[in-house]
């Protein structure tokens, strides 16, 4: 077991980190008397001290036993030295309060009359199968490498499940199934049963699965499951193995593009401002395999917080004039229609988007200039070389993409919202141009360069009242050593020392 930086832990040092401080949380000034009662000698007391408050300027935050066991099992990938670094240890108690609130969220889409399931075959949509894949999948980890006790893959497989395939999908695609101003007792469809089926399974597997690793919060949140009674305990229960009647490896090929287009689509609103609190009645998923859009189709909907998305192929594109794209992959194309966007400030994002145009094109100038020297092929490394000539493609990509999304935005604008943009970024447009003509002039012009400020030499020039107060200190300091070199050195003959009565 070692520190963070990889040096050994000793008394000495005072680099000991105590597990109970981990799991209790404690003070930077308990941290500090420590090493006044320990083994670390005086003389390094003041360095290992402004290392204690460089390391917890706070103090250790409270992880519990379930975080501390989870990370240390966790660091076990790394070989048989620890890094023990508290700040991933608190990671992990994050993780820990998202498995409670994810939990105690899910529950409350159960009704009163719910039942567990006895016999479960597996989900019915495309999310219920493919959650249940992903499941089965992790569960084959776990059996795997737990037998072996190379405990860090299964630790990594869970948390990977838990928060990027059940939280950050499944419980948010199935929030329209559930509806807030509608009781849960009233909401009996066909989908929101099957939903409620699979939730259920779903926690009651992965409490199982993770009770040998996080065995406190797992062994509460299992009571308050539907049909567990307080005469059970999850330590005694059987231990979840594969279904593989589960595995569905085509859904799970379709929901991968399904992300991966949600994830282009978030990027896409990102950048024009649109948060998720925006919705947008109408986009368009353009692609060459049509069915594997159109079945997908409705959760990208619903994890974009888009009101309807149509399904079109790539000759259909040529429909969607207005619209704004994002490159999916060689063979997909993700569209937004502004016009059902509301509250968008579309002057606003045109100037947000000439200033960063204007930014970028000073990049690539400053960087191809830089490239094309002849000095700098001469000294710099190869590999440095190819390090810059890729960065130097991608900010002229993020160019191009700029300059396209600004030139859709602008055909948005009369020449009129054209001009009073090109006024409040100082540009000189023709005032007799039609929209087209204005939109042409503004996407060429370019930003003036600011002005350096010129210091002012002057001398004699009047000293605020609000001048530097150092200034001022040393200026007197100055005073009194000359006085004192004047009353001590103003004459020739040295001072008479005065006899003593």
């Amino acid at each position: 077991m070692a520190d963070k930086y990889g040096g050994k832990m000793s008394k000495s040092k005072g680099n000991v980190i105590d597990p109970l401080h981990i799991i209790d949380g404690t003070s930077l000034e308990i941290l500090l008397k420590e090493l006044h009662g320990g083994n670390v000698p005086e003389k390094f007391i003041p360095k290992y001290e402004k290392m204690k408050r460089k390391d917890y300027p706070k103090g250790i935050p409270k992880c519990g036993a379930d975080a501390l066991r989870f990370g240390l099992l966790a660091y076990t990938a790394m070989g048989r030295s620890i890094n023990l670094d508290v700040d991933r240890v608190a990671g992990y108690q994050r993780f820990g309060q998202k498995i409670w609130q994810s939990c105690r969220f899910a529950l409350l889409k159960f009704d009163k009359g719910f039942e567990p399931p006895t016999e479960f075959s597996g989900g019915q949509t495309i999310l219920d199968q493919w959650v249940l894949s992903r499941l089965t999948a992790t569960m084959e980890v776990t059996e795997k490498w737990n037998p072996t006790y190379e405990f860090a893959a299964s630790v990594d497989a869970l948390y990977q499940w838990f928060k990027a395939d059940f939280c950050d999908v499944y419980l948010e695609a199935v929030k329209p199934l559930f509806p807030w101003e509608t009781d849960i007792n009233e909401v009996q469809s066909p989908e929101a049963k099957q939903a409620r089926q699979t939730i259920y399974v779903c926690l009651d597997r992965f409490l199982k699965l993770m009770h040998p690793f996080m065995p406190f919060i797992s062994e509460e949140l299992w009571h308050h499951l539907p049909g567990v009674t307080q005469d059970q305990a999850l330590i005694v229960a059987d231990y979840p193995s594969p279904v593989p009647a589960w595995r569905n490896e085509e859904v799970e090929a379709q929901m991968a593009f399904a992300n991966e287009v949600t994830h282009k689509a978030r990027a896409l609103r990102s950048n024009l401002g649109l948060g998720t609190k925006h919705p947008i009645a109408n986009a368009y998923i353009c692609s060459d395999n049509i069915k594997a859009a159109e079945a997908v189709a409705s959760v990208v909907a619903t994890l974009t917080k888009c009101t309807a998305i149509g399904v079109l192929s790539d000759k259909g594109a040529k429909e969607l004039e207005g619209t704004l794209s994002i490159p999916v992959d060689s063979s997909t194309t993700f569209y937004i229609d502004l016009a059902g966007a509301e509250s968008f400030d579309c002057a606003k994002q045109v100037m947000r988007f000439k200033k960063d145009e204007d930014r970028l094109a000073q990049s690539v100038a400053r960087d191809s200039a830089r490239l094309a020297s002849d000095s700098y092929r001469k000294k710099t490394p190869a590999e440095v070389q190819q390090q810059h000539a890729e960065k130097l493609e991608n900010t002229k990509a993020e160019l191009a993409v700029t300059r396209e999304t600004m030139a859709m935005l602008a055909n948005r604008l009369s020449a009129d919202d054209i001009r009073s943009t090109a006024t409040k970024l100082k540009l000189s447009i023709g005032e007799d141009l039609d929209d087209a003509a204005a939109r042409q002039a503004f996407l060429e012009a370019s930003l003036p360069k600011k002005e350096k400020k010129k210091k002012n030499k002057k001398k004699g020039k009047k000293r605020s009242r609000f001048a530097d107060k150092g200034n001022k200190k040393k200026k007197k300091k100055k005073k009194k050593k000359k006085k004192e070199k004047k009353m001590t050195y103003g004459c020739n003959q040295p001072k008479q020392k005065k006899k003593k009565k």
